[in-house]
């Protein structure tokens, strides 16, 4: 657990404290990355999307158990779960969705002309 970020006008280290032991010791450092936890915001989809047991949509690649419906970034990695994740997801999702449209409208038009045959 980090207790003080060391350095005046810069981070030059970082004071942790090992949970189990108590014991403090300092670690050298030009940085520092803060990750406070996450809870995906699913909730909404619930009943609706299948969820992992921790709340995530669950998928094979961005289809979700929805037809028609795509997942994208930190809802549906709990690994990965990083702004540049999301944003390469959302630009797959995006993909499969355009892919999917472009099928139904085949299907679609496939219908109709045989409706007129």
């Amino acid at each position: 657990m980090v207790e003080d970020v060391l350095g005046e006008s810069r981070v030059e280290g970082v004071k942790i404290r090992d949970i189990k032991t108590g014991e403090l010791s300092i670690i050298t450092c030009d940085g520092l990355f803060v990750a406070i936890g996450h809870q995906p915001n699913t909730k909404i989809f619930e009943r609706q999307i299948a969820l992992d047991e921790k709340g995530y949509i669950i998928s094979q690649g961005t289809k979700t158990s929805v037809n028609g419906v795509f997942v994208a970034g930190d809802v549906r990695d709990y690994r990965y779960r990083q702004a540049v994740t999301a944003a390469g997801e959302g630009c797959k999702a995006a993909m499969d969705a355009i892919a999917y449209l472009e099928e139904q409208k085949e299907v679609t038009v496939s219908a109709q002309e045989t409706n007129l045959a």
